[in-house]
């Protein structure tokens, strides 16, 4: 803890306490040596530090080491006394970052310059206009859509609309809009905007198929509900789509049905760059836009209906005024005695015929009468002539030359002789085939207008001045939230808010008074929720003959809905003005027009300073490729949008990196006037994307290491199986030789030669983390303390040696031997780069790796762990260099100076320890090596074990001997017969069975390899020994695989044996397990 005087003199109290009680947090710092001086409490309340640590601590402790450059810019730069400096990030003492808006006051204290700061955070305040930004791009797709609604009445231009709508206002990479077809049962594209490439032609959504039909489009078309799926890569209902999807960037969709009177008829869907694109207030508008847009589907097919049936009933109506024009008769005139028929030029005329084309004759009439008439008028007539009586007429059908059926009148009298015998018929003929059809048509008109009127997109009700209320379509009930029988016992007086119900009234009265037929306006209803209703009607009147109002017809509309959107589009354009993003429009030559106020917060540039003049002229930063701007400027001069990215310069000189889209504004003519820019500033993402990118390569140098681990191990092992025979047959002929024989020494230099051959094995073993390790618990300090005498031994006296141990470090668990390994391959590996001498460095300390630094390192873990790091100042290395520093067998010395495995050797014991190793490098700037290693709970032993005396290598006890190679198990063999055991061999674990099954005398050791074919060491133990108690064992191996050791650490009491071995080593290993 670092001990200063406080800060104020003792007679500024007031002072001190606006300093130790102020709400937000303060401090006071050394403008020189960046110390804290002096924190009040609301600093250790927010960032968690006591006083003590904020006082041992500089102000770069609590910044992210990427932001430390420029703090120390913005120290040293020269700047008045009072300064808001801006936003930074801070950490905490938990590893949070969080965003601050600083202000500082430069001051003089203890004669050395000092800085005051107080402290917001503004982390809240960010991401709420974060989400703000979300909100006002779907709004924006919202007002787009709902204008094109309103202007569009063609299904088809308004698809199309909505989806290009979607990519301009949404920053959606496709939109698109799909029909079912009955017919093929598979959803049709029938409109799309945005980067689609060959995604849609490809996309085959057939909705029987079992394999598709859960995805975003046939789901949300199925079962009438939206389908999103927030990650494309990890979503399994895009399994169909998702290598396409994601070539073409796609990392979010969502697809909304569009459902008209309860049938899904399509889908809208949505594709998005960004993975987490959708939250649910987007959803939920966007549910909304989608009802919308099949609203206006199904007011469209409406309007079409309407339009045929309105075109038909005009035709209807004008066949009925043609008839009533054409109001021909035609006459006839039979005799009954002689069924001679006298028809008029006209009666002909009207079927078509020429006066001589029928003759006079009753069979003329009665052979074109219509099949299913003729009997019923048959009866009609017989019926008439027995009871004569005025106004005799009946309706029938007459086939026309043609051959169409034509509608007659007939009206008929009867003339009788003298004795009252009926003797003639006089009768008339008219054809009212029109007259039929308009009925027709008008009946159909009537039940249409019934049906328009009950099942009408907006209110609608008919009342009398009399009798109130006669009648109240449905779509009136819901939006007053009355059944129809309710509503009906209702007066518009009780149903009108009270203070609209005078100008309803004042209009109704004129209407009644004969000045007006009918008037428009706005007002509100009250529901019966006691909701208001936000309405427009129009009202018409049908009067009767006198003039008097006979009932009005009323037209309501809901409009509660637009006045809502009318309100959030002047909050809209409220936003855009406050929004965060810049947005600038220029004319035709680039010239700004308008500016918002994020462009100044951006650029430095103040709205007055920017209209008028050029946009190159003030952000372009020349370090973008011109190219760039070719393309920008042909594409918005051609009508498209651009959208890119640019390098630009602020007012004050700095750059930064800019994401925008530019897109033309025309006028009526068709002609572009404008251009308007949305920027985003995205220097941050850039940065991140950089570090991301280097984490990446951090990952895959790690997986090339373990691949590489994995062959070189296996390698190993086999080696270990040719030097262990050739190490023991060397030993067991040196034996037999006098140590003076030239033999002996030939012989030795073989061993000597064996040896460093088994060395290189056990560095291959560890660089692939394959090595048997010795793990206890340890001081990492002691460890680095006690190996000090053998490492100065290896530096030159050119070169400084210094160590900066921690002390009390926590303990760890490790195996010591390895360690030490370490220190001398990093040690070596320092030496060498300092040929003219430098200052090497050894320290150790506690750290604790959080979540940023994890991140940032793959393979490294959270928690606190010890760090050992070895540093020098000689040559250093580049990028490249370090990329492959830890790869076996690669070396920067000369050749015949290194073998190139230390590093490597270092790497796989690290890594064998759960630790992690990272070099820090620069040419001609030294290299430090920091090894992380995780800490351990097991305390450290407080007396050493003393090692165990071995004594006698000879015996006569029987050893069942288990080894698949044949030259290490004849080795052993040869070795343990001339030391005085008896021996069973096989190379075969199964045999070894039948070897213990059918032996008769006692078998005190198995002596097998760990890793064999079929059966493994310690399988075949415990199968033997469940026969004979007391069987003791001795496993030997080059790698043991996790068959009797975890992580390579022996289970607890097992004897083993580490190949290449010497014969003596393998003899005292066996006379120590027989005891």
């Amino acid at each position: 803890m670092v001990s200063v005087e406080p800060p104020f003199p003792a007679d500024e109290s007031s002072f001190q306490l606006l300093f130790y009680h102020h709400p937000l947090p303060m401090w006071l710092y050394d403008l020189e040596t960046l110390v804290f001086l002096e924190v009040n409490a609301a600093a250790v309340d927010k960032y968690g530090y006591s006083r003590a640590e904020f006082l041992a601590m500089t102000i770069k402790d609590i910044r992210p080491v990427e932001d430390v450059p420029r703090l120390l810019a913005d120290v040293a730069a020269v700047r008045p006394a009072l300064q808001h400096s801006g936003q930074w990030r801070h950490r905490l003492k938990d590893g949070t970052l969080v965003n601050v808006d600083i202000t500082s006051h430069r001051l003089t204290f203890n004669s050395r310059p000092a800085a005051l700061v107080v402290v917001q955070d503004i982390t809240q305040h960010l991401q709420t206009e974060a989400a703000l930004r979300r909100l006002n791009r779907t709004y924006a797709v919202l007002n787009g859509i709902n204008q094109a609604i309103i202007r569009q009445h063609n299904p088809q231009a308004l698809f199309q609309a909505a989806c290009r709508i979607a990519i301009e206002a949404g920053g959606f990479r496709l939109a698109w809009v799909g029909l079912a077809n009955n017919v093929t049962g598979r959803i049709e594209v029938v409109a799309q905007a945005g980067e689609a490439g060959d995604y849609l032609e490809k996309i085959n959504l057939v909705l029987s198929d079992e394999t598709r039909k859960h995805g975003p489009t046939p789901g949300a078309y199925l079962t009438g509900r939206h389908i999103i799926v927030n990650n494309v890569e990890l979503d399994s209902r895009m399994a169909p789509w998702r290598a396409d999807a994601l070539r073409q960037g796609y990392q979010a969709v969502a697809a909304f049905p569009l459902v008209v009177k309860g049938v899904a008829r399509g889908t809208f869907s949505l594709y998005a760059p960004e993975t987490g694109f959708f939250d649910e207030k987007e959803v939920a508008l966007l549910d909304g836009l989608a009802e919308d847009i099949a609203f206006a589907l199904e007011r469209a097919e409406q309007a079409e209906a309407y339009r045929q049936a309105e075109n038909a009933l005009n035709e209807a109506e004008a066949g009925l005024r043609r008839a009533a024009n054409a109001a021909n008769v035609g006459l006839w005139d039979m005799d009954l005695r002689t069924l001679e028929v006298h028809y008029s030029p006209e009666w002909k005329r009207q079927l078509g015929y020429e006066d001589h084309e029928i003759f006079n004759d009753y069979t003329e009439w009665q052979s074109r009468v219509h099949p299913d008439d003729l009997p019923k008028i048959a009866d009609k007539i017989r019926a008439y002539l027995q009871n004569p009586h005025p106004n005799f007429s009946y309706e029938y059908r007459l086939r026309h030359k043609d051959g169409s059926y034509r509608w007659i009148l007939a009206q008929a009298s009867l003339e009788v002789d003298a004795q009252g015998q009926a003797w003639r018929m006089l009768g008339s003929h008219i054809d009212i085939t029109e007259r039929k059809q308009a009925e027709a048509a008008l009946r159909e008109s009537e039940e249409r207008f019934r049906r328009y009127f009950e099942l009408g997109l907006i209110g609608m009700a008919i009342s009398s001045p009399v009798k109130g209320m006669m009648e109240v379509n449905d779509q009136l009930c819901h939006m007053l939230g009355y059944s129809r029988n309710e509503l009906l016992q209702k007066s518009w007086h009780e149903l009108t808010h009270p203070d609209d119900w005078a100008d309803d009234q004042a209009y109704r009265n004129r209407v009644l008074a004969g000045e007006i037929d009918g008037f428009s306006l706005d007002k509100r209803y009250i529901r019966r929720d006691g909701q208001i209703v936000e309405a427009t009607i129009s009202v018409k009147c049908l009067r009767l003959a006198n003039g008097a109002v006979d009932y009005f017809v009323a037209l309501i509309l809901d409009i509660t809905e637009r006045k809502r959107t009318e309100a959030q589009l002047r909050l809209q354009s409220a936003a855009l003005t406050a929004a965060a993003n810049t947005i600038v429009i220029t004319d035709r030559e680039g010239l700004i027009q308008w500016v918002n106020p994020a462009f100044t917060r951006l650029t430095g540039y103040e709205p007055a300073e920017a209209v008028g003049h050029n946009l190159r002229d003030l952000v372009k930063s020349g370090k973008q490729n011109p190219a760039v701007y070719a393309n920008l400027w042909q594409t918005i001069l051609a009508g498209q949008v651009w959208q890119g990215e640019l390098i630009n310069r602020r007012k004050d000189g700095s750059l930064y990196t800019e994401e925008q889209t530019i897109t033309p504004l025309r006028n009526e003519a068709g002609e572009i006037t404008y251009f308007i820019a949305i920027k985003q500033d995205i220097s941050a993402r850039k940065q991140l994307e950089a570090e991301n990118q280097q984490l990446l390569a951090q990952v895959y140098q790690a997986q090339k290491l373990e691949s590489i681990g994995r062959l070189a191990g296996g390698i190993a092992h086999d080696f270990n199986n040719l030097l262990v025979p050739i190490v023991g047959y060397t030993e067991l002929g040196m034996l037999k030789l006098n140590e003076d024989s030239q033999l002996y020494s030939d012989l030795n230099r073989i061993k000597g030669a064996g040896e460093r051959a088994a060395q290189l094995t056990r560095q291959i073993l560890a660089f692939s983390r394959q090595q048997m390790l010795e793990i206890r618990t340890l001081d990492l300090n002691e460890v680095v303390t006690d190996f000090l005498p053998m490492l100065t031994r290896l530096i030159g006296e050119d070169i400084i040696f210094q160590t900066r141990l921690e002390p009390d470090l926590p303990p760890i668990r490790a195996d010591k031997g390895q360690l030490e390994q370490v220190m001398l391959n990093l040690v070596v590996n320092a030496r060498d780069a300092m040929p003219d001498g430098g200052t090497l460095i050894i320290e150790t300390t506690a750290v604790m790796l959080d979540r940023v630094y994890v991140a940032r390192h793959a393979g490294a873990k959270v928690g606190p762990h010890v760090m050992l790091a070895v540093s020098d100042t000689g040559h250093g290395m580049d990028a490249a260099t370090q990329q492959r520093i830890f790869e076996p067998f690669f070396t920067t010395k000369a050749q015949g100076q290194g073998t190139g495995l230390g590093l490597a050797t270092a790497f796989g014991i690290v890594k064998q320890h759960g630790g992690n190793i990272w070099v820090y490098s620069e040419p001609g700037r030294g290299s430090t090596f920091k090894i992380y290693l995780p800490l351990t709970t097991v305390p450290i032993p407080t007396a050493k074990i003393e090692p165990e005396n071995v004594g006698t290598v000879v015996g006569t006890e029987t050893i069942l001997l288990v080894e698949d190679e044949p030259g290490v198990r004849q080795l052993i063999r040869d070795a343990l017969r001339e030391h005085g055991y008896q021996v069973l061999e096989t190379g075969e674990p199964e045999k070894g069975l039948t070897l213990a099954q059918t032996h008769s005398g006692p078998i005190h050791l198995l002596l097998t390899d760990v890793i064999m074919p079929q059966i493994n060491g310690r399988d075949l133990y415990q199968r033997v020994a469940a026969s004979r108690t007391g069987l003791k064992v001795l496993y030997m191996s080059g790698y043991t695989d996790e068959v009797i050791a975890h992580h390579h650490v022996l289970d607890q009491g097992v004897a083993f044996l580490q190949k290449p071995f010497t014969i003596y080593g393998m003899l005292q290993k066996v006379r120590a397990v027989l005891g």
